[in-house]
């Protein structure tokens, strides 16, 4: 299944490189200086006392970069507080993509980008697993409140 996750940050990433290592084919748009390592090194996910680097498809540093080409999930990986100016940036893509995922914190966020895209293309997501970003390109799985030691 193509995926196109927009920002590979904790939850973004956390995402990507879970559906990657599923065996799913995962691009994703970061800013310019995040793409470069994120091509170089991969997402580098530290669990328990494991780290291992999930390399990316294919990294866009801009959302007009992306092929006119269908995904059949676009996951928003970015703050609440971004999804309207990547909705917008998107507008051209909203009708090729069959489902939308919306793992903000923030009230409301469902009901925005339903809006914009019709509900029965949102899928509403909770990410209970803690999560945080030690650095660019890493991820690290927390583990009871502590962090894992890689």
């Amino acid at each position: 299944m193509p995926i196109l996750v927009v920002g590979a940050g904790a939850i973004g990433g956390l995402l990507g490189t879970t559906l990657t290592r599923a065996g799913h084919k995962v691009d994703y748009v970061e800013t310019a200086s995040f793409a470069d390592n994120l091509m170089e090194t991969g997402i580098v996910v530290h669990k328990d006392r494991e780290s291992r680097a999930v390399f990316p498809n294919r990294v866009f540093t801009s959302i007009d970069d992306v092929p006119d080409e269908p995904y059949d999930l676009l996951i928003l990986g970015v703050k609440a507080y971004d999804v309207s100016d990547v909705l917008s940036d998107l507008s051209s893509r909203l009708g090729k993509t069959t489902c939308f995922m919306t793992p903000q914190n923030g009230i409301g966020i469902e009901e925005f980008v339903s809006e914009k895209v019709g509900s029965r293309k949102v899928l509403s997501a909770s990410v209970t697993i803690p999560v945080s970003v030690p650095g660019p390109g890493e991820i690290r799985i927390e583990k009871k409140g502590k962090t894992s030691k890689a």
